[in-house]
């Protein structure tokens, strides 16, 4: 499983968790795959968002052209997890 922390300065944090250990009730310890890039202050922090292995479902993206002049446009993509073993 991997982790995006955001902090609230804007920059995002992109790591694997290596080993997680239940302190308590409320409380879970992480060890990642690499160091942070320095101390981080919890008040910091804007949000930490799990983050699952993907990979798209096919080879097929269907675009719908909404408009003409602006360029706007619509997607789809259908994503399905990646088991990691």
């Amino acid at each position: 499983m991997d982790i995006r922390i955001e902090l609230t300065d804007g920059t995002a944090i992109h790591r694997r968790i290596a080993a997680a250990v239940e302190l308590d009730a409320a409380r879970e310890q992480l060890a990642l795959d690499a160091e942070l890039p320095s101390p981080i202050p919890p008040g910091s922090v804007r949000r930490i968002h799990y983050m699952a292995l993907m990979r798209a479902a096919s080879d097929a993206v269907t675009i719908r052209h909404l408009t003409d002049g602006d360029g706007a446009a619509e997607a789809e993509i259908t994503f399905r997890q990646v088991r990691e073993s």
